[in-house]
């Protein structure tokens, strides 16, 4: 943030003095400002005072109306509590396009900006409801007046930008149009996922944001849609189990594009970055229930139990497909589990081992996850437990597993057990359960686990806020799930090699 605020030459120039001045002796915090404020002559000390001795970090609200920028500070952190800090933000934005990127130091609680300062620039002018694809350049309206408006250009700012209504709806146009930056993509989803968790954004409008994500292809803003993905469907199950399906279907639909083009096989000289992401998406697909996604698996997988050498079955989408294949299987209904499990006996490799214990352990059915659990506990893969993680339909079935299971755990595992534990109960969304879990650490940890456990703790917190507010926005959920029109479905890779 400081080496966008003063630009590169500048920073670079005040690092070297630094480094050159206190190199024989000792420094502060402050001597670092010191020489940055006097090669750049700018408040530097002044500004990162507030950085450095504030906890947390800003949210920053934008609102356009004529021809006028409004932008207010607040601190808002995750479980809604409010508290009255304020920073001396260096605010960088542009306008319709990236040619120029705006500068401004927000260093009161709010400030308004007059846009005729601006060249060229009518960021205030309301274009809402005009038809924005049929002007001649659509990264720049033709009457001056700016399509869209993007707060903290290329997320270098350490702060979260909430945006007005009529400003939010730009953005996802820009976004739907790819004119937006990969870094700039990836920080406004990442903020409006932070928004609705923290209660400040109802579900329905990250929902109708995200939508603007289905032509996505960037591998790292897909991995974020997929982890967002994930949060959304688990806290709806709690939330709102009947809009569950609803929910499930719409973000299916935004990740179908995805596994489109990069099908079930890797391609030749693809990054393991790209292989990976064929693996999460193609997961997600699966938990979420899409059946295309399910029966090719399906198929795949008993291609490969037929014929281990079969060039439908690579090692890269299994861990996929063991997923999938596990969505479906039941304690009356044993046969894929079985299958599975056969298979880690064939190996010697600890990460296939890994895989297909993780798999197992995705299955929905809490019955086979606490059978999967005690098979775990009494073989010799049971090194691999910290590093295992359970389903948000199993969460039960695990945390009456651990805790009937604890002193050996604890006494085997120590520290590394607290990774499993946090995996297990930061799935819950009641007060009820986080009393039961606080008092069944009460005596029962060591102190190199207790921030684990307290940090799953707040996490549930969160989660009963979230739920809530999902509760309180269900007419709105209902109503947008009714407005999305519904899409074709193809199968994935139901072709032949």
């Amino acid at each position: 943030m400081l080496h966008t605020y003063l630009g590169g030459k500048v920073f670079q120039r005040s690092l070297a003095l630094y480094i050159k001045k206190y190199a024989w002796s000792n420094a502060k915090t402050e001597d670092l400002w010191d020489v940055f404020e006097t090669v750049s002559g700018r408040p530097v000390k002044h500004i990162m005072s507030t950085w450095t001795q504030h906890k947390g970090y800003p949210i920053v609200s934008v609102e356009s109306s004529h021809q006028k920028l409004m932008f207010e500070q607040s601190q808002i952190q995750s479980a809604g509590f409010r508290q009255d800090e304020e920073w001396t933000i260096p605010i960088t934005f542009c306008c319709g396009s990236y040619d120029t990127c705006y500068n401004h130091l927000l260093d009161s609680k709010s400030e308004i900006l007059d846009t005729k300062d601006y060249v060229g620039c009518d960021c205030g002018k309301d274009i809402a409801g005009k038809n924005l694809g049929h002007v001649k350049n659509e990264s720049r309206v033709a009457t001056n007046s700016c399509p869209w408006i993007k707060v903290n250009v290329g997320q270098t700012g350490f702060y979260r930008v909430k945006y007005h209504e009529t400003l939010a709806s730009r953005l996802i146009y820009a976004t739907e149009k790819m004119y937006l930056s990969t870094s700039d993509r990836f920080g406004l989803l990442d903020d409006m996922y932070a928004f609705s968790t923290a209660q400040q954004m109802p579900l329905s409008s990250l929902l109708n944001f995200m939508g603007a994500y289905v032509g996505e292809s960037d591998r790292t803003v897909l991995t974020n849609l997929i982890t967002i993905s994930h949060g959304i469907a688990d806290i709806t199950a709690d939330a709102a189990p009947e809009l569950l399906d609803c929910t499930k279907e719409f973000l299916t639909t935004i990740l179908q594009n995805s596994a489109q083009w990069l099908g079930w096989l890797p391609r030749p000289g693809e990054s393991d970055l790209e292989t990976a992401l064929r693996v999460k998406v193609l997961t997600a697909l699966a938990v979420f229930g899409h059946r295309y996604t399910l029966k090719e698996a399906r198929r795949r997988f008993h291609s490969f139990l037929n014929n281990r050498q079969t060039p439908l079955f690579p090692t890269a989408i299994r861990q996929a497909a063991y997923v999938a294949v596990m969505q479906t299987a039941k304690t009356s209904s044993r046969q894929e589990y079985n299958s599975l499990k056969s298979l880690l006996h064939e190996t010697s490799k600890s990460s296939e081992k890994l895989i297909i214990l993780s798999s197992l352990l995705s299955c929905p059915d809490p019955g086979i996850v606490s059978e999967v659990l005690e098979y775990i506990i009494h073989s010799e893969n049971k090194a691999m437990i910290p590093g295992l993680s359970v389903s948000w339909g199993a969460r039960e079935a695990a945390w009456t597993w651990l805790k009937h299971n604890w002193d050996f755990l604890l006494k085997t595992f120590q520290s590394k057990i607290g990774t499993f534990v946090s995996k297990t109960v930061k799935l819950y969304a009641s007060v009820q359960k986080t009393n039961e879990i606080k008092e069944f650490f009460a005596n029962r940890t060591i102190p190199s686990i207790v921030k684990s456990i307290n940090q799953s703790i707040d996490q549930i917190y969160v989660n009963v806020k979230w739920a809530e507010s999902i509760q309180h926005d269900k007419r709105k959920l209902v109503k947008f799930f009714r407005s999305c029109h519904s899409t074709s479905v193809k199968p994935l890779g139901a072709s032949p090699v």
